[in-house]
């Protein structure tokens, strides 16, 4: 099985994970980075041109062709919760 690149980072401190993944912004940039490395690709049609909208406080990625949203974490869960399940 693979290593989750985030997860195995050798050597990274307490401090070190906090200045890297301390705020829900960079948490969600990280997941958002691991969950799609090379660019975002609708799960629906595969289809790679989208736009960007926020709604409940959440970021919510649209597919230009069949409209439908994704998000980098299920509802009711901060992005936090998974960096910090990461690592």
């Amino acid at each position: 099985m693979p290593q989750n690149p985030i997860q195995c980072q050798p050597g990274m401190s307490l401090s070190e994970l906090i200045a890297q993944y301390g705020t829900e912004a960079q948490c969600a940039q990280a997941l958002a980075q691991a969950r799609w490395p090379d660019r975002l690709v609708c799960p629906e049609c595969g289809e790679r041109e989208h736009s960007r909208c926020t709604a409940d406080g959440r970021q919510y990625w649209q597919c230009a062709t069949c409209r439908s949203q994704c998000t980098v974490r299920p509802p009711g869960h901060t992005v936090q919760k998974y960096c910090n399940a990461l690592n």
